[in-house]
């Protein structure tokens, strides 16, 4: 793939915020995870994310403001709701462009991981970053990764 179209996605996650690093361009988006939707004609549809998912309620008290990510002994409580909010926050930071390739995720969760994380919370991170878009994959479990890390591993791939 040319360098040129290559997009590489950093995703540090906790229950109460999601940050997402363009590692190309060092572009940055820090968000907390709220989803507000609004069910319409049986559908659920998102309304808004973030601060504005908290607003979106003040203003109209049908809207449900959920949060996929916040469960007591997981860090995915609803896959769906997750999804739409990871897809929502990566669509927000990409580049805009005609040709958007899909990027390389660096997943890095950073809370409930007492023992590690079990091989099913494992496959849960990568189906995630995989419906969300992602070419390829991969889960970092430890320390932050640098500017540096993050670039030498999207020029590896």
């Amino acid at each position: 793939m040319l360098k040129m179209f290559r997009s590489t996605i950093y995703i540090r996650l906790r229950a109460d915020e999601i940050y997402l690093q363009h590692v190309e361009s060092g572009e940055e988006l820090s968000l907390p995870p709220y989803v507000a939707i609004d069910t319409r004609e049986g559908k659920k549809i998102l309304v808004a994310v973030g601060n504005e998912a908290k607003e979106a309620k003040k203003l109209k008290p049908s809207i449900e403001v959920v949060n996929g990510f916040k469960h007591p002994r997981t860090l995915i409580a609803d896959f769906t709701i997750a999804e739409q909010t990871l897809k929502y926050c990566i669509r927000k930071l990409m580049p805009k462009s005609i040709f958007a390739p899909s990027p390389i995720i660096i997943f890095h969760p950073l809370e409930l991981d007492e023992g590690g994380y079990t091989q099913v919370e494992m496959r849960a991170f990568e189906e995630l970053c995989s419906q969300v878009g992602a070419r390829k994959t991969y889960i970092q479990v430890g320390a932050k990764l640098s500017r540096e890390e993050l670039l030498r591993i999207s020029n590896e791939h």
